[in-house]
């Protein structure tokens, strides 16, 4: 099993400190206006597809999304990344799967999803997770 990016990880836990620590950029871009609980979805959603996909990797846009809250939509922004980022956790470990056909169905499922969401030209949040060079 490969080493997990762990720097979106601690940076759930941590702040954004952690992202600009592991070498990623916290310059803003445009990022679509999403409510505090829709935009933590879609940074668990980063910070988990970096742990489970192979080749992807965090733009300096997860860190200009988190950045736009601030008290109780922090906390409600924390509360649900860490919900999303808890679930790609159990889809790493199979923790649901029935077997090691099943847990690689699911987790290459879940990368398609991620990729189409919030990859380059994601549907939901673009560019937050691009391929390592």
């Amino acid at each position: 099993m490969r080493s997990p990016n762990i720097s979106l990880a601690a940076a759930l836990v941590l702040g954004t400190g952690a992202i600009a620590a592991a070498g990623v950029g916290t310059s803003p871009t445009e990022i679509p206006s999403l409510s505090a609980k829709d935009a933590g979805a879609r940074y668990g959603e980063a910070a988990g597809a970096v742990l489970v996909c192979y080749g992807l990797k965090i733009t300096p846009r997860v860190a200009a999304l988190r950045s736009r809250y601030q008290g109780d939509e922090l906390t409600e922004f924390d509360a649900q990344a860490g919900k999303i980022l808890s679930a790609w956790r159990e889809t790493l470990n199979c923790t649901h799967a029935d077997g090691p056909n099943d847990c690689k169905v699911s987790q290459q499922w879940s990368c398609q999803q991620a990729v189409q969401e919030i990859g380059p030209a994601g549907s939901k949040v673009p560019g937050l997770v691009e391929p390592k060079n």
